[in-house]
């Protein structure tokens, strides 16, 4: 009797100890797979979120590929309008610092304003230049000062593999970027003439390129825009004639 009274006991004793080692699997939760968990569902949300304030801030400049942020500090800090109208800017990147924190631009800045159901250009500027952006997120910029210094800043703040690109024109896609936005903003067209409608296929203004023969021609500042989804060549009055 003795000895199956000890072999009952060794039995509890094994069977409370068992007990105890299945608690904690039962009771305390898988943190890893509840994290991954988390993780995949808040995944879709940012995305959602970072979607619908873009629409409400109504940014169409990233439609063209540009920052939203650099395109709106430009539009608020380098051309004023003088005809009461809004200013549109559009900006190509030549390149930026090894560090981070400047972004060298060519950039297009135009003011359009309506009159007689037209748009109409008012003042404006183009040329290179660099935003910077500091550490707590605050923008500034640079750009060549005029006539003379115009070279010599470009040599002097611009690093050298980016000099070339900054010295040539601005691209006339940028001015057509800004027209198309001025367009949609507006809901108005400019007042221009067409002179030669092509095969080229397009979607938008900015894939037009406009010839060189006929970028050459004084009696007419051409462009190109797409018309009924072709480039077409066409001759803008920019000028208001009541003005």
């Amino acid at each position: 009797m003795k000895n199956i009274a000890i072999l009952i006991l060794i039995s509890l004793v094994m069977l409370t100890m068992v007990s105890l080692a299945l608690i904690p699997q039962m009771i305390i939760p898988d943190y890893d797979n509840t994290i991954t968990s988390i993780r995949k569902n808040a995944e879709p949300a940012k995305v959602s979120k970072k979607d619908s304030i873009s629409t409400i801030i109504g940014c169409d400049s990233s439609v063209y590929g540009m920052d939203c942020g650099i395109v709106k500090y430009l539009e608020q800090s380098l051309t004023q309008p003088v005809m009461g109208g809004k200013v549109f800017c559009a900006y190509e990147k030549i390149g930026a610092s090894e560090r981070g924190g400047i972004t060298y631009i060519d950039y297009s800045c135009e003011e359009f304003y309506v009159s007689g159901g037209k748009i109409y250009r008012g003042s404006g500027q183009a040329g290179p230049g660099k935003i910077i952006v500091a550490d707590n997120g605050t923008m500034s910029h640079w750009i060549p000062r005029d006539g003379d210094y115009y070279a010599r800043d470009i040599r002097e703040f611009f690093p050298i593999e980016y000099r070339q690109a900054a010295m040539e024109p601005a691209e006339e896609k940028l001015a057509q970027m800004n027209r198309e936005r001025g367009q949609n903003y507006f809901k108005a067209e400019f007042d221009y003439t067409v002179e030669r409608t092509t095969e080229v296929v397009c979607n938008y203004d900015y894939e037009c390129a406009t010839p060189g023969e006929y970028m050459a021609m004084s009696r007419c500042p051409f462009t190109s825009k797409c018309i009924g989804g072709k480039c077409a060549i066409i001759c803008p009055n920019f000028q208001d004639a009541n003005e």
